[in-house]
C-alpha cells in the first residue's frame, strides 16, 4: 500500500472528479495505538491491541442490544489517504494490481472496513481488538457481524430468491478444490475415528472459554510465552478456576455441546470434547473448506447468543481469542484425548472421566453401569456426587474448584 502518499513506479493516478455531498456523517471517532502510518498493521488481528470506538451524542443508544454479538463489522473514514491512484504496485517491485483487487487505504471513497471481536461496551464506548486505523479516525458506522446476525423483521419474497448458476459457479463447483458438504445429523458418529496423519486434514486441540475466564495480567503472561508454550500457560491459568462458572449451568452447556454436535461428519470431525465450567476443549479433525477460526466462530456466536437468551442478559459471552496445537501423531493424538477427557476428574468435579455429562467420554462407551435421565431429560450418570450435581446444576459452592 501507499505509505507516506508517494506513488511508486508503475502506480497509475488519475484526475479526482469533482466531490459530490453524500450526507455522510461520522458519529463517533477510533481510538487505537497507532499515530505512524509506518507503524500501523495493515491489516488488524483478532488477538491484537485493545482499541476503543467512542461514540458522539446522540448515537450512544444505538448501542443497546449489541452486547450479545461476539463479533461486529465497523465502517470508517481513512481521512489521511490519498484517493486518486486506479493502480498500485503493493510490493513497490514496479509490479502493479488494479485498486479495487486490493484492500488498500488508497480508494477513491477511501472507507475501512475490519470484522473485529467484540471486548465490551463501556456507556458510550465499544471496545474491540482487530482494527487497522490510526489513532483518531473518524467513525462511519457499526453493526453485527452478518455472519452471525439473523434479520428481526418479517421475510419478505426476495428473501427466497435464488439465481441460476453462472459459468463461473460452475467451474468452481467442478474444481477438483471443492468438496460438498455432507449432510449434518443429530448424535456423534465420530468415536473411534482416527486420521491419517499422510492426508491433508489437521487435526487440532482448541480450547475457547468464557469472556472472564482468565486474570488480569494473563494476557501479557501469554504474550510473553512462546507460540509452542501458549496453549499450556493458558490451560494452567484456566484451571485455577477465574470468572463466572456459566458453563456448569446445564441449560448453557447443553446448548455449547448441541453447537459442537451439530456440523459433526459435516464441517470437521469431532475426536473429543469436554465442558467445562469456565471453558470448553475440543479435539476435532478440520475437513477441507472449512476454516478453523470459521468452524469455532460459528459454536461460539450460535451458542453466546443462545446462552445470553437463557440467561436473560446482553452482555458478552465468550473471549474473542481462542487457542489451537495441532496434532503431530496418533501418540500425541490419544494423548490429548486422554487429557481432555480427564479434566473432570483432574479438576475434582468428578471419578470417572464419563461420570462427566458435557463430554465425548460420558457419550462414548462406559463400563461403570447404566445412564440415567434428569427430571429435563437430560442424562446424568448414576454415580454423579453432590459437588458434581451442583456443578451441572450452576450451583457451586464458594471455594470450590472450578478449573
Amino acid at each position: 500500500m501507499v505509505r507516506l502518499n508517494e506513488i511508486r513506479p508503475g502506480e497509475v493516478a488519475v484526475d479526482m472528479p469533482a466531490a459530490t455531498d453524500a450526507g455522510l456523517v461520522f458519529i463517533g471517532r477510533i481510538c487505537t495505538p497507532w499515530t505512524d502510518r509506518l507503524a500501523c498493521p495493515r491489516q488488524g488481528r483478532r488477538d491484537g491491541p485493545l482499541c476503543r470506538i467512542e461514540f458522539f451524542a446522540p448515537w450512544a443508544e444505538g448501542l443497546d442490544g449489541l452486547a450479545q454479538y461476539e463479533s461486529v463489522e465497523v465502517l470508517y473514514w481513512l481521512d489521511r489517504s490519498r484517493r486518486d491512484l486506479v493502480r498500485q504496485s503493493p510490493k513497490s517491485d514496479g509490479s502493479t494490481r488494479g485498486t479495487f483487487s486490493l484492500r488498500s487505504p488508497v480508494r477513491p471513497n477511501p472507507i475501512g472496513t475490519s470484522l473485529a471481536a467484540l471486548v465490551g461496551i463501556e456507556g458510550a464506548t465499544v471496545l474491540v481488538r482487530g482494527l487497522d486505523c490510526l489513532d483518531g479516525t473518524p467513525l462511519l458506522d457499526l453493526k453485527p457481524d452478518r455472519c452471525t446476525f439473523t434479520p428481526l423483521a418479517p421475510r419478505q419474497p426476495g428473501d427466497e430468491e435464488v439465481g441460476e448458476p453462472d459459468e463461473w459457479a460452475v467451474a468452481r463447483a467442478s474444481s477438483p478444490h471443492s468438496r460438498p458438504a455432507e449432510p449434518t445429523h443429530a448424535g456423534w458418529r465420530s468415536r473411534g475415528y482416527l486420521p491419517h496423519f499422510d492426508s491433508p486434514d489437521a487435526v487440532q486441540h482448541v480450547v475457547f472459554r468464557l469472556l472472564d475466564a482468565l486474570p488480569a495480567g494473563a494476557m501479557a503472561a501469554l504474550d510473553r510465552a512462546g507460540a509452542t508454550d501458549r496453549l499450556e500457560v493458558v490451560c494452567k491459568l484456566l484451571r485455577e478456576g477465574h470468572g463466572e462458572p456459566l458453563l456448569a449451568d446445564r441449560r448453557i452447556a447443553a446448548i455449547v455441546e448441541n453447537a459442537l454436535l451439530h456440523f459433526d461428519s459435516a464441517r470437521y470431525r469431532l475426536l473429543a470434547w469436554c465442558i467445562m465450567p469456565t471453558h470448553v476443549h475440543v479435539l476435532m479433525a478440520q475437513m477441507q473448506g472449512h476454516p478453523l477460526s470459521a468452524v469455532v466462530q460459528s459454536w461460539k456466536s450460535f451458542s453466546a447468543k443462545a446462552a445470553n437468551k437463557v440467561l436473560g442478559r446482553q452482555h458478552g459471552f465468550w473471549a474473542p481469542e481462542y487457542y489451537d496445537r495441532f496434532m503431530r501423531h496418533e501418540t500425541h493424538l490419544e494423548t490429548t484425548r486422554a487429557y481432555i477427557e480427564s479434566n473432570p476428574v483432574t479438576a475434582a468435579l468428578c471419578r470417572h472421566p464419563a461420570d462427566w455429562r458435557f463430554s465425548s467420554a460420558w457419550m462414548g462407551p462406559r463400563d461403570h453401569g447404566p445412564r440415567g435421565l434428569d427430571e429435563d431429560g437430560l442424562r446424568l450418570p448414576d454415580a454423579v456426587g453432590a459437588v458434581d450435581r451442583l456443578f451441572l446444576d450452576g450451583r457451586v459452592p464458594p471455594g470450590t474448584r472450578r478449573a
